[in-house]
């Protein structure tokens, strides 16, 4: 009888282990795609950050052309 108990014993703890195992690679698999999701807007927003930087320079070119055409020299 103690055998048997044992062996049930074992088999739950087997059981409990492998539902362990199973529900911490669901979790590393959730943080993963969290982190490619990241990732991923990261990216967008590097290159929407670039595209502003470029708007800025072309307009801070375009003021600074405009003020000096429009400023004439007294001769």
């Amino acid at each position: 009888m103690v055998d048997k108990s044992l062996i049930h014993f074992l088999v739950f703890l087997i059981v409990l282990l492998l539902y362990c195992l199973y529900d911490r690679h669901q979790e590393a698999e959730r943080i993963f795609k969290i982190a490619e999701n990241q990732q991923t807007v990261i990216s967008q927003q590097k290159k929407a950050i670039d595209s502003q930087s470029f708007y800025i320079k072309l307009l801070e070119s375009k003021v600074y052309e405009s003020y000096h055409q429009d400023v004439s020299p007294i001769h």
